[in-house]
């Protein structure tokens, strides 16, 4: 009834060869070669985009500001985030908002001038450059200051962007701006 005779256990080894590893790393290699590019060109125009949006965003901000206090309010370059670089057009390490209370021009952010917000960018691939070395927003229906800020890329294949602020006030970006806008990355 018993049998006594133990059978052989045989286990089957489950796992990869060497063979199949080897495919499977080339293969995820050459994926991440090819991608690789692009997803870092992907994000320096995620970065571009994310600049000129928040200069956008401030524009708009700065206009209702003016209407708001009913005072000319100031944007302007800035390294340090309280004051504007003086003949500066160059916006590529930040900005500054601020209420501009004396109306003074050239730009100048006084110590009692009260700072609104500030911005600080770090364009490693690019810079935002401007025709203007400040934009001032009126409270009233005077024509403000009216300009182009633009995104100039470290290559020219790479897509310019401005950002275009019309004399009322208003701004709007431009994706596909005229060569006289790119001419100020020069």
């Amino acid at each position: 009834m018993f049998n006594n005779k133990a059978k052989p256990h045989t286990a089957r080894i489950q796992g990869y060869t060497l063979i199949e590893l080897m495919t499977a790393v080339a293969l995820i290699s050459i994926i991440v070669g090819f991608s690789a590019p692009i997803y870092s060109n992907f994000l320096s125009n995620q970065s571009r985009s994310t600049a000129l949006s928040a200069f956008h965003h401030f524009a708009v901000t700065a206009r209702s500001e003016a209407i708001t206090r009913l005072n000319y309010v100031s944007i302007c370059p800035s390294i340090d985030k309280k004051f504007c670089v003086q003949g500066s057009s160059d916006y590529s390490y930040g900005w500054i908002m601020f209420v501009n209370s004396d109306k003074d021009y050239p730009v100048i952010r006084d110590n009692n001038e009260t700072l609104l917000q500030s911005f600080s960018l770090d364009a490693r691939n690019y810079s935002l450059v401007a025709n203007r070395n400040a934009f001032t927003f009126r409270p009233r229906h005077k024509r403000n200051t009216n300009g182009t800020l633009t995104v100039c890329p470290e290559s020219i294949s790479d897509k310019f962007q401005s950002l275009i602020i019309s004399y009322t006030g208003r701004p709007r970006i431009d994706k596909n701006p005229k060569s006289s806008h790119i001419a100020i990355c020069d």
